[in-house]
């Protein structure tokens, strides 16, 4: 995610909630990640992702006409590993944020 100020609270409720949160500088000239990806059992044989490009709010997934793909490892296990493989790194560069801020 970006590290933008307006979405602090949200971070907070989700690192409130166990979970954490990773974060790239709110620059112009640093990476933005927009992806949607649900990414089940990694590495596995039972590995299952879903890309798309809905957002998780009521107006995305049910007024807008967005596009989702569900694939399999036994489908496509060369994408899966890509996947998996991009948000591994993405995620390696971003720093943890912290409700200290």
């Amino acid at each position: 995610m970006t590290d933008n100020p307006k979405w602090h609270p949200a971070y907070a409720t989700l690192s409130a909630a166990g979970r954490q949160v990773a974060t790239y500088p709110n620059k112009a000239n640093s990476l933005y990640v927009h992806e949607k990806l649900v990414l089940d059992d990694a590495g596995t044989p039972d590995a299952t992702m879903l890309l798309g490009s809905q957002n998780a709010t009521a107006t995305s997934l049910t007024r807008n006409r967005e596009l989702s793909v569900w694939l399999t490892a036994a489908q496509a296990p060369d994408i899966l590993t890509a996947a998996a493989a991009t948000f591994t790194a993405d995620r390696t560069g971003a720093t943890r944020w912290n409700n200290t801020r």
